[in-house]
């Protein structure tokens, strides 16, 4: 039986009400929800109204119409929203390591907490792992089994690798290789110690490969033999390598995992010889780079395109592979540069999340803004970098610094040191490692050259992202400057309206408009070097025969013909200056145009390279070619066996349906079968 709403009215409120009842269906819910009743009462009748078998129908119709009462595991799965508030929680836990390396705080270092080796996020209930020195890693990236038993392969003169074989002792399995045509061949020799090894002579013709599998091949008998398939060593492999020659027979800056190569470096020598034996045993070995060969540019249809990745390897881990390029992630050292030239995307790098580190900085920018002052630079360091050398380049600075730690700075690129720049940092430096090598520091190099031509394009500063090679740069107000050159100094932090987005092009494009925005230039375009990304491409109108063979390689879709009309265009905004189109060209009649031009209309509306009037059939009157290709098939072919006669030379005016019809007699081949 129904509850009377009235009778309930009147009842004094209890200290322990009893359960509500629900309402029958086609009671009426505004008795039980008017202003009479205390809120308590209330609460309890709707909750029991909405509990009713009234509304435990499911219409089917709803998207959200499902049991979320439980919480089902992500997994391995972190969100951005999660790695956000993982992120603002790194920060409260790493006062000392990072708030306190910005200078001019008020920050309480009695207050800062040493960094844990893992780090939980209460939302998600997952830990994410971060090392001692604070650097944060989000994901772990899948990973490779190498595997050791502790075959050392010695390679040097006689006199070197018995030495260093009697220093290792049995520690480890122990082949001598002499690099030597003296004495060619195999022979045994006994240590001090009374431990006897093989000892091979012979020319080093060819030594590659990785920790738990290196190859290498000897002349002997003016032949080239694997080492390993010399019938004394019964097909023993080569787990490491001890390389005392100089220079090393791997000439890579990075060279693989499990290869040793001192030089002439005795410490260095003697710093090796101690942890040869403890390379042995399963290792694990992170897969960093992420490969997408349908968006890689390299190579189309036998012409060579890009190859930035290639020539930026300090490691020699990336080779061609078809239409693409392949990375032996065994050999990769995981510095990400190859991932930070990549202008397509086809190589990302698995460790490295560009929104997280612009929300940081943003993040201490505004925590710097809200204290009264404002950062005057943006150092990304590793984790090993001298701390002396950090200290010298903060004394240098004009206000407050912000630290940043990253696994390698190459790591880095342009989006990354552009999108620092329009959140409002005036500097951006770079401090190499000791493991940042000549030829990385070299590719660093060229893209900081491509970043400041942009930005004094646009009227700033070239010297806002620096790479600190030679120690300390300069201060950051030297006099003489003008107040052009220093106007990037003065965007408020925090002034940029976009966020950051995965794609690392379009990122870079999102910060260089902010800074467009804000220069007081008014040039809408600016040169730059052959080999940048950004750029146009010029067609010789008078040679070009509309064969399209441009537009068929382009791997980014920026070049695109007219359809049945003769005509080319281009998308500037999509051209990475790969050079297909150019080696593809039968004419020689595209050359490149690097360049970066700043107005997005511009850049990414169809810009009409060529265009000519069509070419009607002669016999049904579809336009099917470009007029000048027609007339230079005529020129080219006459005299040819094929079209000798009147007739034959007249097909060439014809469209392909046409011209089929007219060979087999007026019948189309489709309708004879």
């Amino acid at each position: 039986m129904p509850r009377d709403p009235d009778s309930e009215r009147k009842q004094p409120p209890a200290s322990n009400p009893p359960p509500r009842q629900p309402l029958d269906e086609g009671g009426d819910p505004t008795s039980m929800t008017s202003s009479a009743p205390p809120q308590d009462q209330q609460r309890d009748a709707l909750r029991a109204w909405f509990h009713s078998d009234a509304f435990k129908t499911r219409d089917g119709l709803d998207d959200y119409d499902q049991n979320y009462s439980t919480f089902h595991p992500l997994k391995d799965i972190i969100t951005a929203d999660m790695r956000h508030h993982i992120e603002r929680r790194k920060h409260g836990a790493r006062n000392e390591q990072d708030l306190l390396n910005t200078k001019g705080t008020d920050t309480d270092p009695g207050t800062a907490s040493e960094p844990s080796a893992e780090i939980s996020d209460r939302k998600c209930g997952m830990p994410v792992p971060a090392d001692a020195e604070g650097v944060l890693r989000l994901t772990e990236p899948s990973t490779l089994k190498l595997k050791s038993s502790g075959q050392l392969a010695i390679i040097g003169s006689e006199d070197q690798v018995i030495a260093c074989a009697q220093r290792l002792g049995e520690r480890l399995k122990c082949i001598l290789l002499v690099d030597s045509d003296e004495q060619a061949g195999y022979r045994q020799v006994t240590l001090a110690d009374g431990l006897t090894l093989p000892l091979i002579n012979g020319p080093i013709a060819e030594l590659s490969g990785f920790l738990g599998k290196f190859s290498i091949s000897i002349i002997l008998d003016n032949e080239k033999r694997p080492v390993t398939a010399l019938p004394e060593l019964n097909e023993t492999g080569i787990d490491l390598v001890l390389d005392l020659a100089s220079p090393p027979h791997i000439r890579s800056e990075r060279p693989p995992l499990g290869y040793f190569a001192p030089g002439k470096d005795s410490e260095m020598l003697d710093r090796m010889m101690m942890e040869l034996p403890e390379m042995v045993g399963e290792f694990e070995k992170p897969v960093f780079i992420l490969e997408n060969p349908d968006l890689c540019a390299h190579h189309r249809s036998r012409f060579r395109g890009c190859d930035r990745c290639i020539g930026s390897c300090p490691a020699d881990a990336i080779r061609s592979k078809g239409d693409a390029v392949e990375i032996n992630h065994r050999l990769c050292q995981g510095c990400g540069l190859c991932a930070a030239v990549c202008p397509t995307g086809a190589l990302t790098n698995g460790n490295l999340h560009t929104d997280e580190i612009l929300t940081r900085i943003n993040d201490e920018l505004h925590a710097l803004q809200s204290a009264g002052t404002s950062a005057s630079r943006i150092v990304f360091h590793e984790p090993d970098t001298d701390f002396e050398l950090l200290e010298q380049i903060e004394s240098e600075s004009a206000g407050p610094s912000i630290r940043l730690p990253v696994d390698d700075i190459a790591f880095t690129g342009m989006d990354i040191w552009l999108g620092a720049l329009a959140y409002g940092t005036p500097r951006v430096i770079l401090v190499p490692s000791p493991q940042t090598t000549t030829g990385m520091r070299r590719t660093i190099k060229t893209q900081i050259n491509y970043a400041a031509l942009i930005l004094k394009g646009m009227g700033y500063c070239g010297e806002c992202i620096i790479l600190a090679d030679n120690g300390p740069p300069q201060p950051d107000v030297p006099a003489g400057l003008s107040e052009l050159d220093n106007r990037l100094s003065n965007l408020p932090a925090g002034a940029t309206d976009f966020s950051p987005v995965p794609e690392q092009r379009a990122l870079m494009r999102l910060a260089i408009e902010h800074l467009y925005e804000q220069s007081p230039r008014t040039q809408t375009e600016v040169p730059l070097p052959p080999g940048s990304p950004f750029g146009a491409i010029r067609v010789d109108r008078d040679a070009c025969t509309f064969c399209m063979a441009c537009a068929q390689v382009c791997p980014t879709k920026a070049l695109a013909g007219g359809g049945d009309r003769p005509r080319l265009s281009l998308i500037e905004a999509r051209c990475i200056q790969c050079g297909l189109c150019r080696r593809a060209c039968p004419e020689n009649a595209i050359t490149l145009d690097p360049r970066f031009v700043y107005e997005r209309k511009i850049s990414e509306s169809q810009q009409v390279l060529n265009r000519e009037a069509s070419f009607n059939c002669i016999r049904c009157g579809k336009p099917f070619a470009a007029a000048r290709l027609v007339e230079r098939m005529e020129a080219r072919l006459t005299g040819h066996w094929m079209y000798r006669s009147p007739q034959e030379r007249r097909r060439l005016r014809m469209c392909r349906d046409c011209r089929l019809q007219d060979i087999f007699g007026g019948q189309h081949p489709k309708e004879m079968r």
